[in-house]
C-alpha cells in the first residue's frame, strides 16, 4: 500500500465518519453518501464541490451548527489538502464563504 492509497483510506474513514455524526444530530448527507457509494473518495468529494446544485447537504450541516462536518471543510485539513487541486479547493473554500 502506498502513501496515497493510504491517505484516501484515511479520508474516506473520516468522512465515513462525518456522515454518521451528521445522522446522529439529525442532518443527513443522504447525496453525499450515495455519491461516497458510487465513486472513490476523492472523485465523490470532487463531485460534490463541482455540482451547483448539492449543497442541501451543507446547508443543513450549517443550520445545525455542524459544518465540522462538511467535506468542504474536511477536504481543507492538511493531511487532505495534497488530494485536490487548488481549482477544486477554491471551490469548496467558496461554497463555505457562501454561507456566512
Amino acid at each position: 500500500m502506498n502513501s496515497t492509497q493510504s491517505l484516501t483510506e484515511r479520508l474516506a474513514e473520516r468522512l465515513w465518519t462525518a456522515c454518521e455524526h451528521s445522522r446522529e444530530v439529525g442532518c443527513f448527507q443522504n447525496t453525499f453518501e450515495q455519491l461516497l457509494r458510487k465513486h472513490d473518495v476523492v472523485n465523490a468529494v470532487r463531485h460534490l464541490i463541482m455540482s451547483p446544485d448539492l449543497v442541501n447537504s451543507l446547508k443543513e450541516l450549517a443550520h445545525c451548527g455542524r459544518l465540522d462536518l462538511a467535506p468542504e471543510l474536511i477536504m481543507q485539513e492538511p493531511e487532505y489538502r495534497k488530494l485536490f487541486n487548488d481549482a477544486e479547493l477554491a471551490a469548496a473554500k467558496h461554497r463555505l464563504k457562501a454561507l456566512l
